[in-house]
């Protein structure tokens, strides 16, 4: 980036668009309405257990009972409120929904056969924060109260908040990192990233929110004027938020390190503002922590054995991985060599739950290569050093993302189990800054139209793939 360009990037920059961040705009949302209404309400990964919290989380702002049966939830669902007993033992309901439900209703202390009543009090709602479901609990009550929206039609409406919400992410992270626009650009527009900023679930604003958080530490690390009072008060607050909004994200506030000390007026307000953002942020996130699971069932097995319902084995326990450190290393080994790949290779190929083909993937692949900044003097290349300590904060946060995965749901196995590609899409930034070099390759004067025309081309090559492929089995 140009130095005068870096040093003056701000939070907030109120320029005239120009016609590529146009295009971002009308291509996230031409594309995020034809996603929308691809994939039906409840399609999306977790969105219907998401969407449900954040209902009941505006019921509880709205002062009303809490009803886990209302009629816009089971209407998302496809089904009718008629009498309890026949909800309680729909099929469908329980087949498929209730494997992610935090209790089986059927089997559950709380569900009563002979009465036909829940005790709704002590229904376990949420293992997540309330922080991570305000913006879409807030969207549901405009939805309900001004508009009068019915159980459908209201979830499309969060749905199209989170889109916009997701758009205008973006539109920031362009402003703040203006030399890496273009990569901006083809991130937020993947086929496994855009169909969950169109998401009623959490995963819109987190993956959002990381993002931003990374761009916005590299351009602060990289500014050669001081850091004034408001960017150290956006810092602090987005770092401290990281834990609420995502506990698995903790480990991104390290990024916090690369801003160097030049940047503060003193070598004591570097310390102490960088030191307690740090130690604010972890203290958070302990507190989300104790608040949202049964630390005394992670631990270990002394109040009883803890068994994974899918694989009916017992489950690891914290203490496994830290009395058996060679293990814990070896397992973490295996799941790099057996997933990692795999799983970088699914953000460029993988649409929700269907492959937009190898040819595809790799013209994605392509297009993030050719939106790498290419211009000398332009460009942000971290050191040795920086690039050694990204390395170590990205292999913090993936080791932790193992061990939580483990803890929750393994067993016996020798690798994490199946972790789903929309885990290492807040990656993406630290790979293209750790293969960042001084060699430049120069791709033309029509790099922006080539990447505009290119995304828009291959997602329409990839949604008509995935729709011959729907059509053929529907046959």
């Amino acid at each position: 980036m140009r130095e005068n360009d870096l040093n003056k990037t701000r939070i907030i920059s109120f320029v005239k668009p120009n016609y590529f961040e146009i295009c971002f705009v009308l291509v996230a949302i031409i594309f995020g309405i034809i996603f929308s209404f691809i994939w039906g309400p409840g399609y999306i990964y977790d969105e219907a257990g998401h969407y449900r919290n954040s209902y009941i989380l505006a019921d509880r702002i709205m002062g009303k009972p809490v009803d886990v049966f209302s009629e816009d939830y089971l209407g998302v669902k496809g089904m009718h409120p008629v009498s309890f007993s026949a909800r309680i033992c729909d099929e469908d309901f329980l087949s498929n929904e209730a494997q992610e439900e935090p209790i089986t209703l059927s089997n559950s202390t709380f569900f009563n056969e002979e009465s036909g009543e829940v005790m709704v009090e002590n229904f376990v709602y949420s293992y997540f924060p309330f922080p991570t479901y305000i913006v879409d609990s807030i969207g549901i009550i405009i939805g309900r109260v001004i508009f009068n929206f019915g159980p459908v039609t209201l979830l499309y409406f969060i749905r199209f908040i989170n889109l916009a919400i997701y758009i205008a992410v973006g539109l920031l992270c362009m402003r703040i990192l203006p030399s890496y626009k273009e990569f901006i650009f083809v991130l937020f527009l993947l086929p496994s990233c855009l169909p969950r900023g169109v998401s009623a679930g959490h995963e819109s604003l987190y993956f959002a929110y990381t993002w931003f958080y990374v761009f916005y530490v590299i351009s602060l690390a990289f500014r050669e004027d001081k850091i004034n009072s408001r960017e150290l008060c956006v810092l602090f607050m987005s770092s401290i938020l990281i834990a609420p909004i995502k506990g698995i994200g903790i480990m991104f506030v390290g990024l916090v390190l690369l801003i160097k000390k030049k940047a503060f007026s003193t070598s004591r307000k570097y310390y102490g503002y960088l030191g307690c953002i740090i130690v604010m942020s972890v203290v958070l996130w302990i507190a989300y922590n104790i608040t949202s699971i049964d630390i005394s069932d992670v631990i270990s097995n002394a109040n009883g054995i803890r068994n994974i319902e899918y694989s009916n084995t017992e489950a690891i326990y914290l203490t496994d991985f830290i009395y058996h450190p060679l293990w814990t290393i070896k397992m973490l080994y295996n799941t790099i060599e057996t997933q990692f790949v795999a799983l970088f290779r699914k953000v460029t190929d993988t649409i929700l739950w269907e492959s937009y083909g190898d040819l595809v993937a790799e013209g994605f692949l392509l297009l993030m290569m050719i939106a790498v900044p290419s211009k000398e003097g332009d460009e942000i290349i971290l050191s040795i050093k920086e690039k050694i300590w990204c390395f170590v904060v990205l292999l913090a946060e993936f080791s932790l993302l193992c061990v939580t995965t483990f803890i929750s749901w393994g067993g016996s196995q020798r690798t994490t189990p199946p972790l789903k590609p929309t885990y290492l899409l807040p990656y993406l930034p630290f790979i293209i800054l750790l293969l960042r070099g001084r060699i430049f390759v120069y791709v033309g004067r029509y790099r922006k139209l080539g990447i505009i025309v290119g995304c828009v081309s291959l997602h329409i090559a990839g949604i008509l793939n995935v729709w011959e492929r729907l059509l053929t089995v529907g046959r």
